[in-house]
């Protein structure tokens, strides 16, 4: 049990350090090594590189919103790779298509999703809005036990003052507001 867990802890700090250093190649390589057992770990590492700097180690999917919404800024200096739209871009888009892959077959916890999704609206900070509204609209629709939770959490973005005073701005991702606004009518 014991080395099952170092092998865990070592294969992570490893995909962590890859991540950093060798991005365009270890996406790839990652988006095939990705199952039922390893998705939320996996998510859970590439969503830590679109937090601000002062974060270092991982948190919950829960918790990166939580620190989204409550540190106005972004602390990372100009010359960090997660700084760079391109990056951040390709980032986001990899977590969407690795949890999205053959209708959802590695998601296991359907309220962990949104959760990424709705983290995804708050730190990626590029414009993947449209890709966030069509996963929250579908994963809506197609997983009834997961409704209650996304009107839950659909109820905090329509409340957001910061989301919704940004709207205007392309990397706001505030198209995941017409999702908010469906989702909560719908099934509320």
């Amino acid at each position: 049990m014991m080395i099952l867990a170092f092998a865990c802890v070592r294969w992570t700090l490893s995909l962590q350090w890859y991540l950093v250093n060798f991005l365009p190649t270890s996406l790839p390589l990652t988006f095939t090594q990705v199952n039922q057992d390893n998705l939320q770990s996996i998510v859970q590492q590439l969503i830590t590189h679109l937090l601000p700097e002062s974060t270092s180690e991982p948190i919950s999917a829960s918790q990166s919103l939580e620190q989204s919404t409550s540190a106005p800024g972004n602390n990372r200096d100009h010359n960090s790779p997660s700084k760079s739209p391109a990056y951040r871009l390709i980032l986001a888009q990899r977590i969407l298509e690795m949890c999205s892959r053959s209708t959802y077959e590695n998601v296991t916890n359907f309220e962990w999703y949104i959760s990424v999704l709705v983290d995804l609206a708050h730190v990626s900070n590029v414009p993947i809005g449209a890709q966030l509204r069509d996963q929250l609209l579908d994963v809506s629709c197609r997983v009834r036990a997961a409704r209650r939770y996304a009107v839950r959490i659909m109820h905090t973005l329509l409340t957001d003052d910061t989301l919704i005073q940004n709207a205007g701005d392309p990397k706001s991702c505030s198209e995941v507001l017409y999702a908010a606004a469906w989702i909560c009518g719908e099934y509320c």
